[in-house]
């Protein structure tokens, strides 16, 4: 019988795939090279540079990254990498303002006071949670969950 993954990692494997993970490994494994920034990657490595506590860890993904296999992630990684992948998903939805209604919602959270962090912040507690939900009960997202989940955030 297979063991399972800690639920750390479950959490990690229900939102992001495979190659989600390899592509942080990818664009650390590039800074380290020390090769030009890649516009698409660059704001990964921004983002596990704010971990500097974690530098081992990301060389070990970066030298893991490579292989065909599972990555090997230690569970005290999935927070970080959740975080992340999350965050980076976000920019480029917000960049390229798809979908529309995450844009309006951050918008909406960021004129209201609350700074880009706080903001991203409540969208990613609030789009996890809601995919929970719909992951759960086998429906789709509703942007009217994840903004009301959202303005409650950022209300506590």
């Amino acid at each position: 019988m297979a063991k399972s993954r800690p639920k750390q990692l479950q959490l990690l494997d229900a939102f992001f795939s495979e190659a989600d993970l390899r592509r942080l490994g990818t664009a650390w494994r590039r800074h380290r090279e020390g090769f030009p920034p890649n516009p698409q990657d660059d704001h990964l490595v921004d983002l596990m540079r704010q971990h500097e506590d974690l530098k081992a860890d990301w060389d070990a993904l970066m030298m893991s990254e490579g292989g065909k296999g599972r990555l090997k992630i230690p569970a005290r990684l999935a927070g970080p990498l959740f975080r992340i992948l999350m965050e980076a998903t976000l920019k480029e939805s917000l960049a390229a303002n798809k979908p529309p209604w995450i844009t309006r919602l951050y918008d909406d959270l960021t004129l209201k006071g609350l700074k880009e962090v706080d903001a991203l912040a409540a969208l990613m507690w609030a789009l996890a949670k809601e995919r929970m939900r719909s992951k759960r009960t086998r429906t789709r997202v509703r942007p009217k969950n994840v903004e009301a989940l959202a303005r409650r955030w950022a209300k506590e």
